[in-house]
């Protein structure tokens, strides 16, 4: 029995940070741009920071203030969202976006907070102690879903928890929250 040949691949190796450990890429946009976070061995807790890597180079992306840092996403823009701790420890931590500079998201109005993912208009959703939010222009909103992800039309997928407990899908557009199947399919008509 003859074998199929598997397809050829080109390894691009990323590297590390400055003395670092180990990396993971976790996000690739259209632009060949990708994020990625590593460990350094500059201590003996190590350093975590996020990374972009464009054209050959890889750039520390920096922290809040603390020594750990994971992205989550990346657009098409090249804006790179994730969670980022204050201190030392894991907590407070604060989801942050990073256009250039890390910028602090801040919490709804807890102590602490997680960037998921990001839409190529600069929206971001992601948890602020419990409950799921949606951070757009400056300001964070809290939604009526456990967010998962979101569209480039604003569009947010997730789950509602019902009356029976059960977990539904839900879709959540401008102020609408659908959760039945008859809400979820005049939403994707419309939008389709």
């Amino acid at each position: 029995m003859a074998r199929e040949s598997l397809p050829a691949y080109t390894w691009a190796l990323l590297g590390d940070l400055s003395d670092g450990y180990v990396s993971w890429a976790i996000g690739v946009n259209n632009e060949d741009q990708i994020v990625g976070w590593g460990v350094t061995i500059a201590d003996e807790a190590g350093l975590i920071h996020p990374f972009l890597w464009q054209d050959g180079v890889r750039h520390d992306l920096g922290t809040l203030g603390g020594d750990r840092d994971f992205p989550t996403d990346i657009n098409e823009r090249g804006q790179i969202v994730g969670t980022s701790y204050l201190t030392r420890s894991y907590d407070p931590h604060h989801a942050f976006l990073w256009e250039g500079a890390m910028r602090d998201l801040g919490t709804l109005s807890g102590a602490s907070s997680e960037a998921l993912r990001i839409n190529d208009r600069g929206q971001v959703i992601g948890h602020s102690d419990g409950v799921s939010f949606l951070w757009e222009d400056g300001v964070m909103h809290a939604l009526p879903l456990v967010a998962a992800d979101i569209n480039n039309r604003g569009q947010i997928a997730g789950w509602v928890t019902d009356a029976s407990a059960k977990r539904r899908a839900a879709v959540w557009e401008a102020g609408t929250l659908s959760a039945d199947r008859e809400g979820l399919l005049r939403l994707l008509e419309r939008t389709a």
